[in-house]
């Protein structure tokens, strides 16, 4: 197979940028690879709608501890949805790329 075509595993791809020390190349890797996530997630959210339910990975909040949160789906935004989240019963903003469909 064309070194070009060839298929390469995401451990390739984990060590190849482990191993980059480019910080233009890194630079450009990252930008790609948001691309890539935008591309996704405006695929991902026509799926979503009101009521549905969903879980997304809580890394950031003070208020809850880190790990999944499940709440239900009150609005569809263009890029994010207004979910209400069961633990608090409040209203959280979250890009439909963190969202996943229980």
């Amino acid at each position: 197979m064309n070194q070009a075509t060839r298929k390469i595993s995401a451990d390739e791809v984990i060590s190849h940028i482990i191993n980059t020390n480019d910080i233009n190349t890194l630079r450009s890797m990252k930008d790609l690879i948001n691309g890539r996530i935008d591309f996704l997630t405006n695929i991902q959210g026509p799926g979503l709608n009101v009521g549905d339910r969903v879980y997304f990975i809580n890394q950031r909040s003070r208020k809850l501890n880190q790990g999944k949160v499940f709440g239900t789906i009150e609005k569809v935004n263009i890029v994010k949805a207004k979910v209400r989240v069961d633990i608090t019963n409040a209203v959280w903003n979250v890009p439909f790329g963190m969202l996943t469909k229980i």
